[in-house]
């Protein structure tokens, strides 16, 4: 997991380190939580997994059709391969 350092007023750190000793957590868990809540709020919970299983849907099909008996070829070059895929019928 990467870490990010951000810059917070002395006031938002206060509040946060008394929120995260009555929670009995670290600054960082309390600080994540609040703003993973924040930042989801604004899309629903049901558009969340529909984009991911049209994302995970799009691709486990995009190399469908790819010959790997010309597995060096293709790694060369993914496009030759994928020239002449007809798209459309993966698409939800």
């Amino acid at each position: 997991m990467n870490q990010h350092t951000i810059n917070i007023s002395d006031n938002v750190y206060q509040m946060l380190a008394r929120r995260a000793t009555q929670e009995n957590r670290s600054l960082e868990q309390v600080a994540e939580s609040l703003l993973s809540q924040e930042l989801f709020l604004d899309i629903p919970a049901e558009e969340n997994v529909a984009e991911a299983l049209a994302a995970v849907h799009r691709l486990s099909t995009l190399f469908a059709d790819v010959d790997a008996s010309l597995l060096e070829r293709v790694l060369d070059d993914p496009l030759i391969e994928l020239a002449n895929v007809d798209l459309a019928i993966y698409l939800p």
